[in-house]
């Protein structure tokens, strides 16, 4: 990402930079230029947004964890992929 920085008097590429504020615990962020170390903004909230897997990254790791499993079955893969959902389901209730 860029954004105008007063210091370097252009646009430059930023870094975020996760910190916790040191009374009340809660997450935020601050913008970083990169060239200079200037923080651009600071006390951005966090709001991240769920990103899941997609079919092909949850095959691929359970090939990963059981490559001699013979699960070329379309059917098994899809029990496979329907279950890795569910848990994906129950972990985004718990974390958003």
């Amino acid at each position: 990402m860029k954004i105008y920085c007063s210091c370097c008097d252009k646009v430059q590429i930023v870094l975020i930079d996760d910190c916790l504020d040191a009374k009340t615990n809660k997450p935020f962020q601050d913008i970083v230029c990169v060239e200079c170390r200037l923080v651009i903004a600071s006390g951005v909230e966090i709001k991240r947004t769920w990103v899941g897997l997609t079919d092909e990254a949850i095959w691929s790791e359970y090939q990963t964890l059981w490559p001699f499993h013979p699960a070329e079955e379309p059917r098994l893969a899809k029990d496979i992929v329907k279950f890795a959902r569910a848990i994906e389901a129950k972990l985004k209730e718990k974390n958003t």
